[in-house]
């Protein structure tokens, strides 16, 4: 490994370091977070109208009330906290963890 290669890789950075490596692009996060909101708002009458107008006796408006939620679980994942991610500079090993188990939820892999 070269020198460049070695102080970029060192995993023995602390929190502020990881911070001003990252690269922050707020009129993405912006946008992410504009598009995701919207988004999320726009679920939220339609899960309360199939449930409230008893359309949930169906088996197939029970099966697109779980893809509902699923989906809202999902925006969450990818328009607010990838618009905070962007917004920070976030990089994996700033939060390794946090970071694996939204990549889980994202790509819906098993996290053994």
């Amino acid at each position: 490994m070269s020198a460049l290669e070695d102080e970029i890789w060192d995993g023995w950075k602390t929190h502020d370091e990881w911070m001003a490596t990252g690269e922050r692009w707020p009129l993405a996060s912006t946008i992410l977070l504009l598009v995701g909101s919207l988004y999320i708002f726009l679920h939220i009458p339609i899960i309360y109208a199939m449930i409230r107008s008893g359309l949930v006796r169906n088996q197939c408006y029970r099966i697109m009330v779980i893809i509902c939620f699923a989906d809202l679980v999902n925006l969450i994942c990818n328009s607010l906290i990838g618009a905070y991610m962007f917004q920070i500079g976030g990089v994996f090993c700033m939060a390794p963890v946090f970071m694996y188990i939204e990549g889980c939820f994202i790509f819906g892999e098993n996290s053994r």
